[in-house]
């Protein structure tokens, strides 16, 4: 009878861990979803271009570079 009312209680025991487990799988398995969807977006273009927007980037459209003689220690824009 002992032995009985000992192993009933391990049964209780194990299907309650079972039971937590299920739901921590099914906890994982909505954080796993929710991780992709967050990496997927923050990996898109239009997120990386609202980014640089936040950030005070702007668009390039004309790119003057200076040049700097070896004779002389002031630097010029080329063509002036």
């Amino acid at each position: 009878m002992v032995a009985y009312a000992i192993l009933a209680i391990y049964n209780v025991s194990v299907k309650y861990a079972m039971e937590e487990m299920k739901k921590d799988i099914v906890w994982l398995e909505k954080e796993n979803t929710q991780l992709y969807i967050n990496q997927t977006q923050s990996n898109s273009l239009d997120h990386v271009l609202d980014k640089s927007e936040k950030m005070l980037y702007t668009e390039v459209n004309n790119i003057s570079y200076i040049e700097r003689p070896s004779t002389s220690p002031f630097a010029v824009l080329p063509g002036r």
